[in-house]
């Protein structure tokens, strides 16, 4: 298991926080469980398959897909033993986010399949700890949630 995490500087911004972010190598021992967490986790599977347990449904994230945990509910997730995930991935806060995904409809959807957002997922991860000040930033990284918030919706619809 490996895992490449930036870490930005903490701010008080209400709007929107990043707490972590990052790439992980995974492997058949990597489990997350967050009870109750306080952060939105958003992942995008590079390759690789795994398990997301969510409001009690089970779902099974794979390549190109993304999924979605939302601020609030039990996180819990983990990678296949014998096809781990690559994934990259970011953790956030704040009550845009929360605005964002009830005005787009997908504060109840967990898993968002073939969701092309790559390369949205890698310029948030690029501009974390790229020599920006923290302000520029969380801006420049809440016009690509927002990019991605938009795909994840059209990836939602039928």
């Amino acid at each position: 298991m490996r895992e490449i995490i930036k870490s930005p500087p903490k701010t008080d911004n209400p709007l929107f926080g990043i707490q972590l972010c990052g790439t992980s190598f995974c492997d058949g021992s990597y489990y997350i469980n967050r009870p109750q967490s306080k952060i939105h986790c958003f992942e995008y599977i590079i390759r690789g398959c795994g398990t997301v347990v969510s409001n009690g449904h089970k779902l099974h994230p794979r390549e190109g897909d993304v999924y979605f945990l939302k601020a609030g509910d039990d996180h819990l997730y983990y990678s296949d033993a014998k096809d781990p995930w690559t994934k990259i991935w970011f953790n956030i806060k704040g009550s845009l986010i929360d605005s964002l995904i009830e005005q787009y409809g997908i504060a109840d959807i967990r898993l968002f399949r073939n969701c092309r957002v790559l390369g949205l997922f890698e310029d948030f991860v690029k501009n974390v700890g790229g020599g920006m000040d923290i302000r520029s930033v969380e801006n420049q990284n809440a016009v690509i949630v927002h990019q991605i918030i938009q795909c994840m919706a059209e990836c939602a619809r039928p």
